[in-house]
């Protein structure tokens, strides 16, 4: 819990400095919640009411069409924050799922405790307006790459952004992210491996 507590300090740290009594007042408001392998923090349907913050593990923000398949939005891994700002800021049911796909822990605020934090400690205000223009700007780029590339520059963009992640998530949940079958990712795969050569 104490690491956790200092990764998320170290993270806002990135952005804004906090005196020891701001952090204090911070921490106060964090809860601290485990998630086993596959475990929901968030179905479809319910309001989300809370962002995340991930000490450990991984996490996908998936959409769920009426065919039955998953549209694979983000995802999330240490000193990433999760939530769906659509469903807290505007007080609607989430469209989306939140899902663990490895045991993770995670450090939880309240849309409540957030307002009352960015009154008390304006820097935060400042802190979260900045990670969300970053997270809008990423979103950004990504429907330009989705729109304007093919899947093989798609491909090739995320693995020289998330490689990291190839061992963490499958396949399947490569391929959703980019917006192809597994089928089609495999054959984009086995083409650079024999360009390589």
């Amino acid at each position: 819990m104490q690491q956790g507590i200092q990764l998320i300090l170290d993270n806002i740290s990135k952005i804004v400095s906090l005196t020891k009594e701001e952090q204090d007042l911070f921490v106060s408001k964090l809860q601290y919640l485990e998630y086993k392998k596959k475990e929901f923090f968030l179905h479809e349907g319910q309001f989300s009411n809370e962002l995340n913050f991930i000490i450990e593990g991984c996490v996908l923000v998936f959409y769920t069409d009426h065919t039955g398949f998953s549209h694979l939005i983000q995802f999330a891994i240490e000193d990433w924050w999760v939530g769906d700002i659509a469903s807290s800021t505007h007080n609607i049911p989430t469209q989306l799922n939140i899902q663990a796909v490895e045991k993770t822990k995670v450090l939880r605020i309240s849309k409540e405790d957030l307002e009352y934090l960015f009154e008390a400690i304006p820097k935060l205000e400042r802190f979260f307006r900045i990670l969300l223009q970053k997270r809008v700007a990423n979103l950004q780029q990504r429907i330009i790459s989705s729109l304007s590339k093919t899947a093989t520059e798609r491909f090739l963009e995320f693995r020289a952004q998330y490689g990291f992640l190839e061992n963490r998530i499958t396949q399947l949940q490569i391929a959703s992210f980019l917006g192809v079958t597994p089928e089609f990712l495999s054959m984009i795969r086995r083409k650079l491996n024999s360009t390589n050569k």
